[in-house]
């Protein structure tokens, strides 16, 4: 009997402290609000990277069909 009582003693002091402490929202260490917004900034970056690497390809693609037009001679000084 005295095993089961301090079984919970023990978890309802840390229950306790667990609440006190900000329960489940302070998992991070980070306010909800900066979570928000690291998240848009983290958004905009991966529109931004895909925009310009659709870009480049495109370019790339541009760029290999030119140089494949161009015809070089090596034999010139």
């Amino acid at each position: 009997m005295r095993i089961l009582g301090l079984m919970l003693a023990l978890g309802t002091i840390t229950w306790a402290m667990y609440q006190a402490s900000g329960g489940g929202e302070a998992e991070t260490g980070m306010p909800a609000g900066y979570q928000q917004s690291l998240q848009k900034a983290k958004d905009l970056e991966r529109g931004l990277m895909d925009t310009t690497q659709n870009k480049v390809r495109d370019t790339g693609e541009n760029t290999m069909i030119q140089s494949l037009s161009l015809e070089v001679d090596y034999d010139q000084p």
